[in-house]
């Protein structure tokens, strides 16, 4: 079984306890839901960012208007990986290739408890995928990468899953990427940003660091303001729990600019006002000279 908090899964689309179990083939290691975790130092392997490419693609076709959102998605190697952030060498597309046979090999079974049934059931992250090698020059081509019912069902269930900022994929650390997508999903663009208190975060990222060496952690992330979309700044709650506010970054620009837009917009409208009352006074004035 996963320890939910150092996977960080905090529970299903369906927002039921669930509990899952990984099983992969001799051959291929598996994509753990772990490996995303704040403990890695280095660049989010294919696997993890792979199927949030392709979360993030679904979302972003549904808000386009598409009704009929393929589990099938067509794409090309170069344009995946220019997506996901990473180099286009040969290399990079070996890795590709072994993360893609690493997400179809991977098993999860998983026991899922409604209030009033309890299923079992297992499921891999990808049902298959096709990679088109040029005959001649034997460089990719176009690719497709179909996605198993159970992911497919799940990013569609989920209406609250929201579309990834592209240089979400240049984070370098789990925790970067946790703190982003709670962000993504509590602050998303209300004004005046959203505080979250320091203990509430570190329930939310599934961290199992100590509560000072989270801070330590989060501290640091806060000092190198490097998340796409906002600026994270610490802060105190009313009781003076410390926390973290979360602000669209430009916001206080865009503030500023609304009001200016909505000032001038005040100006023209009380300029218009005295030119129609001014003309009112010229037509009665008229009207009375006309009279004598």
């Amino acid at each position: 079984m996963i320890n939910r908090r150092r996977s960080g899964v905090r529970g299903t689309p369906a927002k039921v306890n669930a509990n899952a179990g990984l099983t992969a083939s001799e051959e291929v290691n598996s994509a753990s839901v772990s490996d995303g975790s704040h403990e890695s130092v280095y660049l989010c392997p294919f696997y993890v960012l792979t199927p949030i490419w392709a979360a993030s693609t679904l979302n972003r076709m549904r808000e386009q208007g598409v009704n009929d959102l393929p589990r099938t998605l067509r794409t090309t190697s170069y344009d995946l990986l220019r997506a996901i952030k990473r180099d286009t060498s040969g290399r990079a597309y070996q890795e590709l290739q072994a993360a893609l046979q690493r997400l179809q090999t991977t098993s999860i079974s998983t026991s899922i408890r409604a209030p009033k049934r309890r299923t079992k059931a297992g499921f891999n992250w990808l049902d298959k995928w096709t990679l088109e090698v040029d005959p001649d020059t034997d460089q990719p081509r176009g690719m497709t990468i179909t996605l198993s019912d159970w992911v497919y069902e799940g990013i569609m269930g989920e209406r609250s899953l929201l579309t990834m900022h592209q240089d979400y994929f240049l984070l370098t650390g789990g925790l970067e990427r946790a703190l982003y997508r709670i962000a993504r999903k509590h602050a998303g663009n209300q004004k005046g940003g959203w505080t979250c208190r320091v203990e509430v975060l570190r329930d939310k990222t599934g961290s199992d660091s100590k509560p000072k060496e989270f801070n330590r952690m989060l501290r640091k992330v806060v000092e190198a303001d490097q998340l796409p979309d906002y600026a994270m700044h610490m802060a105190a709650t009313a009781d003076g729990s410390p926390a973290v506010l979360f602000r669209l970054r430009g916001e206080a620009e865009a503030l500023a600019l609304t009001a200016k837009l909505e000032a001038e917009q005040e100006r023209r409208n009380r300029f218009d006002a005295d030119r129609r009352r001014a003309a009112e006074v010229d037509d009665l004035m008229d009207k009375l000279a006309g009279e004598r």
